[in-house]
């Protein structure tokens, strides 16, 4: 809300889920022209394999097959919006503060979408 009215705020949680939350909450309309053609450059670069291992948690709840994709969308996310010299994954960031609302954006669609 501070954001909305101009007002400059810090926020914490203990939930790095919900920081991504509350940062793609921020995402300004100006960029919404812009999300399909980001859309299509991160389901293209999503479309290499992406292979997991045994104990990735994601395993646990869908088949290898869908677990390979959903990480390879989130690698994908990650290397064109937050860091391109090397994918870390999203849960490993010792900061959240490198994560646009851009990021954040389509971290949430995501989520979304598996959920």
């Amino acid at each position: 809300m501070a954001y909305a009215l101009g007002i400059e705020a810090e926020g914490y949680d203990l939930n790095p889920a919900m920081v991504v939350v509350a940062k793609a909450k921020t995402l300004g309309r100006n960029v919404y022209p812009s999300l399909i053609s980001l859309l299509d450059d991160i389901c293209a670069k999503a479309d290499d394999v992406c292979d997991i291992s045994a104990n990735d948690p994601l395993a646990n709840w869908f088949g290898r097959q869908s677990a390979s994709a959903i990480r390879s969308i989130e690698k994908s996310i990650f290397s064109l919006l937050i860091r391109r010299d090397g994918y870390t994954g999203l849960g490993r960031l010792t900061c959240l503060s490198s994560v646009s609302a851009l990021a954040a954006f389509f971290f949430v669609a995501l989520f979304r979408a598996i959920r």
